[in-house]
């Protein structure tokens, strides 16, 4: 509401447990209308697959980005510091969750695949 959005158009779907979920309650309530998906600049590539799984092509607004770049000193990127470890967390978090999405989505190509062979067979 801040950057002029009215609040008529902000869609919040708070029941869903993860972004898979959000995204197939959303291709069920925008259908074909303009979608932007909002989320941090880490969580964006993810969350942009799950989308466009679901059928839909939204435009990226990503937020809260991690990068610093205006770094006084060199060895300032080099100090151990607790903020280092929780972006290491959150990348790893991220990579993660995309080769689960890889995989989950392999397997049910895969799935898919054999039932329309079994199918195709029993004809």
């Amino acid at each position: 509401m801040a950057l002029g959005v009215s609040k008529s158009d902000i869609i919040l779907l708070e029941t869903a447990k993860d972004t898979w979920e959000e995204a197939r309650q959303a291709a069920a309530f925008v259908q074909r209308k303009n979608l932007v998906v909002v989320t941090s600049a880490s969580h964006m590539q993810r969350a942009l697959n799950e989308f466009h799984s679901a059928g839909l092509k939204p435009f990226p607004a990503p937020t809260n980005y991690l990068a610093h770049s205006n770094v006084e000193q060199f060895w300032v990127k080099y100090t151990p510091k607790a903020v280092y470890l929780e972006q290491t967390e959150k990348y790893w978090h991220e990579t993660l969750g995309i080769i689960w999405q890889s995989l989950r989505d392999w397997a049910s190509d895969y799935e898919e695949k054999a039932i329309e062979n079994s199918a195709a067979n029993q004809s």
